[in-house]
């Protein structure tokens, strides 16, 4: 367990190291950075409580055993920053604050408090310590949900703004929202089964937890190297998303079908989908309507979010091309990447949705190429 805990501490170290090295730090950042800091102080609590908690005074380990009410609201926090939501400071993050400092006061001015192998022990009679533990049960699952709602309202926004999101998805967040779901479900059973009921012995439980907060770690760092953008300022994407929830707008039939004609003619003409880079902000000021405006005529009136709308378009040009003598000499992936696609994984999905093959068996069964 102690090779474990070391192992975890030096993965922490890393990585703020990493993030502490960037000149200019978003705020996505520096909530990743608090994040890493108080897990880190976690297996800290259990390094000390395990292995050195006679040298330690009894106040630092009570603090410590605080920590966990820290870490769903920080990583609360943290997928709203880098999902452009920001928090409200004046109130919110002092209400999220709230248990963990309630829980701080009263285990230290509370006598006869101890720590034993990681859990708080107390005399019988003081029903705080007796039921405090629900709120390391309640306060994960509670981070969870809110990290998986703010997580799915991202990706909604980006869906009505974006053609490509392959530089700008957080699907790397669902993997890690996941992971903290699995070392929930696994975590809280095997600290009861070894501290209520006495059926797992404690260094055998807490070892377990120590692998899974390991790993846990260690998803953070995979994704950090492999995706860089997760440790990038997100601002182009707050220009970008802000004020970007749908709201139907009441727009009489006249507009409404202004509004298609000219959209219809601009993509006729200027065929905007060949940038790889079309946001709906962008196409709005070509045609000289709102974002709102273009996203409720997308749904409504073509049915589509913008994602789907433009790759449809892009979808359509690559079989148009396809069919054409003059793209016969290019691959299937170099004629996507002139229709607007970026990445082979994005064409294929879309190309797939919209046609119900794929690229390959689409070419292979289609007529001979005209032109």
């Amino acid at each position: 367990m102690k090779t474990v805990l070391i192992i975890s501490l030096v993965q922490v170290a890393f990585l703020c190291l990493l993030i502490s090295s960037k000149k200019t730090k978003s705020k996505s950042d520096l909530y990743l950075l608090s994040w890493l800091i108080v897990t880190g102080l976690n297996q800290v609590y259990y390094l000390l409580s395990f292995f050195y908690a006679a040298a330690v005074p009894g106040f630092i380990l009570l603090s410590l055993s605080g920590t966990p009410l820290l870490t769903g609201p920080l990583f609360l926090f943290y997928v709203r920053a880098i999902s452009s939501e920001s928090p409200k400071w004046k109130w919110e993050f002092a209400l999220h604050l709230f248990p963990f400092l309630t829980f701080l006061v009263f285990v230290l001015i509370t006598k006869g408090l101890l720590v034993e192998h990681g859990i708080i022990r107390s005399n019988p009679d003081n029903l705080f310590v007796q039921y405090y533990g629900y709120l390391y049960i309640i306060s994960p699952i509670l981070y969870i949900l809110l990290s998986l709602q703010a997580a799915r309202r991202y990706q909604l926004r980006i869906h009505e703004r974006f053609s490509n999101l392959d530089s700008i998805n957080l699907n790397w967040l669902s993997v890690w929202i996941f992971s903290s779901l699995v070392f929930f479900l696994l975590g809280v059973p095997t600290v009861y089964l070894a501290t209520t009921f006495q059926k797992i012995e404690h260094n055998t439980a807490f070892n377990f937890l120590a692998v899974y907060n390991t790993l846990h770690i260690f998803i953070i760092g995979y994704f950090g190297q492999k995706k860089t953008y997760i440790f990038s300022d997100t601002a182009y994407l707050k220009r970008e998303a802000r004020n970007s929830k749908y709201v139907k707008s009441g727009l009489s039939e006249e507009l409404v079908e202004t509004y298609l004609k000219r959209l219809d003619v601009h993509i006729e003409d200027a065929k905007p989908y060949l940038n790889p880079d079309l946001s709906a902000s962008q196409l709005s000021k070509e045609i000289g309507i709102s974002p709102n405006h273009l996203s409720e005529i997308l749904n409504l009136y073509k049915g589509k979010s913008f994602y789907h709308f433009i790759n449809q378009l892009r979808t359509d040009e690559v079989k148009r091309r396809m069919n054409d003598k003059k793209y016969a000499h290019l691959s299937n992936i170099g004629i996507a990447f002139d229709c607007g696609f970026n990445s082979r994984s994005t064409f294929s999905k879309a190309f797939k949705l919209n046609t119900g093959m794929s690229p390959t068996e689409f070419r292979k069964n289609m007529t001979s190429p005209s032109g």
